[in-house]
């Protein structure tokens, strides 16, 4: 009886230990680098070429392959905490391959895996967005 209940402590184990583990890659997480939104935009020629890892909350899609990200804190889990308060800004991750919308609908959580290219400009009503881009080498959708 005391094998039995061994055998499932070390079954439960097993199970829960692949529900915490990060779902990018050991080697881009071995890569990356813990720049935040503020360096990356103060300095983006000194920081394009990193590796960071970052999430949040989808804005858009386009058909461009760019997904418009609005920034939230990660978890040691790497999920997107959904802690609005704690925006730092919106960042942009561009992908050679086709995202599709209906794949990542705006309001979805996301974390990405990618090197650092760059600040873009845009204007939106009176507003103006500074948003590194972010060329995706990994994009895991919760």
């Amino acid at each position: 009886m005391c094998m039995g209940k061994y055998l499932a402590v070390i079954f439960l184990l097993v199970v829960l230990s692949g529900c915490v583990s990060n779902p990018i890659a050991q080697n881009l997480r071995s890569q990356s680098r813990p720049l935040t939104y503020t360096q990356v935009t103060a300095n983006p020629k000194t920081t394009a070429g990193t590796v960071v890892i970052w999430g949040g909350r989808v804005i858009n899609v386009t058909n461009r392959g760019e997904i418009y990200v609005l920034q939230l804190p990660l978890s040691h889990r790497g999920r997107p905490t959904g802690e609005d308060t704690a925006i730092e800004g919106r960042f942009i991750a561009v992908s050679p391959e086709f995202l599709d919308p209906a794949k990542y609908p705006a309001g979805s959580l996301v974390t990405v895996a990618g090197q650092l290219n760059g600040v873009r400009n845009e204007r939106e009503r009176n507003d103006f967005f500074r948003y590194p881009l972010l060329d995706v080498k990994q994009i895991y959708l919760w």
